[in-house]
């Protein structure tokens, strides 16, 4: 899987869950917490995907609120330029 093809699939899966943690996606994706923190540095450029601190863990979600959130998250809309 490329970066790429990575990051829209994160994309994917956070529509889906509304929320998750860094340490489970990187173990579904099978790479480093570090590789998920880079690539949510990338999308939150252009998504409303935010960090979220609890007690225990911190985890991610797509930003409540967001009016447009249903539509451009169609997988069908998911698109990334490649570079």
């Amino acid at each position: 899987m490329t970066p790429t093809e990575r990051r829209q699939r994160l994309l994917e899966v956070l529509c889906v869950r509304r929320h998750d943690t860094c340490s489970n996606l990187a173990h579904e994706f099978h790479v480093a917490k570090s590789t998920i923190h880079r690539d949510l540095d990338i999308l939150t450029c252009s998504y409303p995907i935010e960090t979220v601190r609890a007690a225990t863990a911190v985890g991610l979600r797509l930003r409540m609120g967001t009016t447009s959130t249903a539509k451009c998250f169609l997988p069908s809309r998911l698109h990334f330029s490649k570079g």
